[in-house]
């Protein structure tokens, strides 16, 4: 929350309403007990927001992110996920789906009934089928 709450600082400071706004919305997100998938489309519309104005602490931000989370891929319905590390350089959340979905596949391209799902990086392999809060920052 540190990162977060010294980006808030720097646009507190700064005076941008739609950066300040974005980024209550993705703390409150933090500070919940949150849908790892919500937090995400937060983080995407934070990033919108301040990444360019703020570059610092919205990369420590991403790093800290990528560390804690991952993506659980259902390429078929019969196997069991794929755990698939985040990287948040994706243009959107949709984007991410993408990319999550193309790296559980080995790059081709995932069929209809492929599902992402995200989650705490640090599920056991028995629990992947459940959302997980993340670890606090």
């Amino acid at each position: 929350m540190s990162v977060v709450d010294q980006l808030l600082a720097a646009i507190t400071r700064d005076g941008d309403h739609e950066e300040l706004n974005a980024a209550l919305d993705f703390r409150l997100m933090l500070a919940g007990a949150p849908n790892p998938a919500a937090v995400l489309r937060a983080f995407f519309d934070l990033r919108h927001a301040v990444a360019e104005r703020h570059y610092l602490p919205f990369y420590r931000l991403r790093r800290w992110l990528e560390t804690n989370m991952l993506a659980l891929v259902h390429v078929d319905r019969s196997s069991s996920p794929h755990r698939v590390r985040l990287q948040l350089d994706a243009a959107s959340f949709g984007a991410l789906y993408a990319q999550c979905a193309v790296t559980a596949t080995a790059g081709r391209p995932p069929q209809a009934w492929t599902r992402v799902q995200f989650a705490a990086a640090d599920l056991r392999s028995s629990g992947a089928g459940s959302e997980q809060p993340l670890p606090t920052a």
